[in-house]
């Protein structure tokens, strides 16, 4: 829907996993169930399918949803595939192909794993599981996804650490 004039600009039909829509100026992206899908956001053209990553433990809910953000260029993806190590991916925005893949430590209970984009690095961090992941936040290189910086969860006994149960927040403020 055009936002100044209330006008439908295009429509379509097709699943969409919880917490998986992102959009920017040209393109609308989302986690079908079997792959990420971009979406021309004036036409509602399909741009582009990734290659298949369905989900081997989706079940209803936010609990096991993916994580899905573009930033620039790059759509970035978290795939919950378990609760001790999932898979995290970045797409080119434009043409789809995968720029790189990584494994992606669980960082919530009972919620999607967190990515955040601070000073143009993606950030997780293995903090559902201190004792066994480390709790050491990474910053990755959107383009390749080499760990640029890396620091320990500032928390000093750590082993009762149970965040949230919904995505973590992240400012470049702090």
């Amino acid at each position: 829907i055009e936002a100044y004039s209330g006008n439908l600009l295009w429509k379509a039909r097709t699943p969409v996993l919880p917490l998986s829509l992102a959009v920017d100026a040209s393109g609308v992206y989302f986690h079908d169930g079997t792959k990420i899908v971009a979406i021309d956001r004036e036409t509602g053209e399909q741009l582009w399918t990734s290659e298949n990553l369905e989900l081997k433990q989706y079940k209803l809910g936010t609990a096991t949803a993916p994580s899905l953000l573009v930033h620039e260029d790059v759509v970035i993806c978290s795939q919950g595939f378990d609760f001790d190590e999932g898979g995290m991916l970045a797409l080119s925005a434009e043409t789809g192909k995968t720029l790189w893949k990584e494994t992606h430590p669980s960082s919530g209970h009972s919620s999607p794993d967190d990515i955040h984009i601070v000073d143009g690095l993606a950030w997780d961090a293995g903090i559902a599981r201190v004792q066994k992941q480390g709790g050491t936040y990474r910053g990755r290189d959107l383009h390749t996804g080499e760990v640029k910086r890396e620091f320990p969860l500032d928390v000093e006994h750590n082993s009762w650490f149970h965040q949230r149960c919904y995505r973590s927040r992240a400012t470049e403020r702090f």
